[in-house]
């Protein structure tokens, strides 16, 4: 607690830490980074309530009818009357005169305090700044201390994730989604991203997984002239989707061997043979060999991992004279 009233009044120096009734508490959502939460409580979160109380006083702001708007806290109220059943709190309290941008401000450190903010808070933020000040000011004051960058387009960029439907919005939050899948999930209809979205969350897809399908499926769709859920839709696909036999990573695979081969009908061929060479050059274990992407080209990647730098060191001078000789043949 003291912690966090320290670092709100190193913010503004006339914030208090008062006790108010609860019944004065206005919850307009002005404030509010987190519409697409579900509005009920995790049980985890209510077992700690309920076991050791309220540890961060909520952040309030004092308007000029005497009731109080929530900044941050609104489990935190909400549990002082749900389930410790009290009718008054300790809260933060900001002062009414207090000006929009020191506002914000205390908006922004309160809900970082311990950890920070996740890409949809970041929007949401923006969203509620912009409403209060102009973007140039908003963005060089306030989103340069979340991003370190001064750029008017980066608050634009953030906003528009609030146009992602309510799911994915808290895919996004809870970083299941990446900011950067969620900016190509917006190029999509929204019929399509959610049908993606879904299939992401089936197959517990992990950002490189998501990546490359929704790569493989644009491609694939861009040929067969269709949309992304009526492609879904054919028959070979939902034989996939629908295979009883395969579990989740079998499906998974196959989904991704059948949209490659779609692309690229020779890829299971050359893949095998790729793999064939692997073998029969008896590569050891410290070393890989990657092909081009799709084997668009020729050439390979040989990768040697070295446990430290010292090794690499003395083992430099004959890699280097063997890839010299390499050049000089080659030319």
């Amino acid at each position: 607690m003291l912690l966090l009233l320290l670092l709100i009044s190193s913010l503004i120096n006339s914030v208090q830490l008062r006790t108010i009734s609860l019944d004065l508490v206005a919850d307009s959502r002005h404030w509010d980074i987190h519409p697409f939460l579900q509005p009920g409580m995790p049980t985890d979160l209510a077992e700690s309530f309920g076991n050791i109380g309220i540890l961060h006083p909520p952040v309030v702001f004092e308007t000029t009818s005497g009731q109080y708007e929530i900044i941050a806290g609104r489990r935190r109220l909400r549990a002082a009357e749900e389930i410790l059943h009290l009718t008054n709190c300790s809260c933060l309290v900001v002062p009414c005169s207090t000006p929009p941008e020191e506002v914000l401000a205390i908006l922004l450190e309160s809900h970082r305090f311990d950890v920070p903010l996740s890409p949809m808070e970041v929007a949401y933020f923006c969203k509620i700044g912009l409403q209060h000040l102009p973007i140039e000011k908003f963005t060089e004051t306030l989103l340069a201390r979340i991003t370190g960058r001064c750029n008017a387009s980066m608050t634009k960029k953030y906003i528009q994730l609030i146009s992602l439907e309510n799911e994915l919005q808290h895919l996004v939050h809870h970083l299941f989604i990446s900011e950067n899948m969620a900016h190509e999930l917006l190029n999509l209809t929204p019929e399509d991203r959610v049908r993606i979205t879904q299939l992401f969350k089936i197959f517990q897809m992990g950002g490189g997984k998501q990546k490359r399908f929704l790569s493989l499926l644009r491609d694939a769709c861009q040929r067969s002239n269709l949309s992304f859920s009526t492609f879904l839709e054919r028959s070979e696909i939902k034989d996939i989707l629908d295979h009883r036999e395969m579990n989740s990573p079998q499906k998974l695979h196959t989904l991704f061997s059948h949209l490659q081969n779609l692309l690229t009908p020779t890829y299971s061929a050359d893949e095998d043979a790729f793999k064939l060479q692997i073998i029969n050059l008896k590569i050891p274990n410290y070393c890989s060999v990657q092909h081009s992407p799709a084997f668009e080209t020729d050439e390979v990647s040989l990768t040697i991992r070295f446990r430290k730098m010292d090794l690499l060191s003395q083992a430099w001078p004959a890699i280097r004279c063997v890839l010299q000789k390499n050049l000089i043949h080659e030319q």
